[in-house]
């Protein structure tokens, strides 16, 4: 409910500006963008996954990444608001312990672009940060709608439950793959104008 209220503030406060400048009151059709939000928009995730690989070899490099995924889709999505679902994956790589992928302080902070469906109207990023004070998620998502673009901020701590293989054969010195189980997950989320 407390996120709901903000986005009738948005407008509202957007409205009032404009008419204060003499400028236009947005149109019926962007106002239709407004109330579409007012039913707890959020993002739902589906099949959210993580999963590392590390391997050492005397010789030579052998693998080391994770990989971080999910499918998006936006609850608000109607004939008028084209926008989503996407396929989202991020990959963070060559990093020798499952600790330091993904993470801000070792490799930095890396934005990724998700796989947005055919015909939609924006485009989804989103940020995965996992260190010692716990994993979150930020994603942002663009779109188009009675003539403007708007953009949407929501994010989440990812909870992960895994468990880790490790084993040796005749080809590695060493391997350890992290393997999390799967999850599905909704995201509320704040909008405003794009521009």
């Amino acid at each position: 409910m407390h996120i709901s209220s903000l986005f009738f503030l948005i407008p509202i406060a957007h409205a009032f500006t404009l008419a204060h400048n003499n400028e236009a009151i947005p149109s019926t059709s962007e106002d239709t963008c407004w109330l579409s939000w007012s039913k707890n928009p959020r993002f739902q995730l589906n099949q959210v996954a993580y999963y590392s690989l590390v391997k050492f070899h005397l010789s030579h490099a052998e693998p080391k990444y994770a990989n971080f995924n999910f499918s998006l889709t936006n609850t608000i999505t109607n004939d008028q608001i084209k926008v989503g679902p996407a396929q989202c994956t991020g990959t963070s790589g060559w990093s020798i312990v499952d600790s330091d992928f993904f993470n801000p302080h070792q490799i930095g902070q890396s934005e990724f672009n998700c796989n947005d469906a055919a015909g939609t109207t924006g485009k989804t990023q989103f940020t995965f940060a996992k260190d010692t004070t716990g994993n979150k998620l930020s994603i942002n998502q663009t779109w188009t709608c009675g003539g403007r673009e708007f953009i949407a901020f929501g994010d989440t701590t990812i909870n992960l439950s895994c468990h880790t293989n490790t084993w040796k054969d005749e080809w590695y010195t060493s391997a350890h793959e992290t393997v999390c189980d799967k999850f599905d997950i909704d995201v509320g989320y704040l909008v405003s104008y794009a521009n």
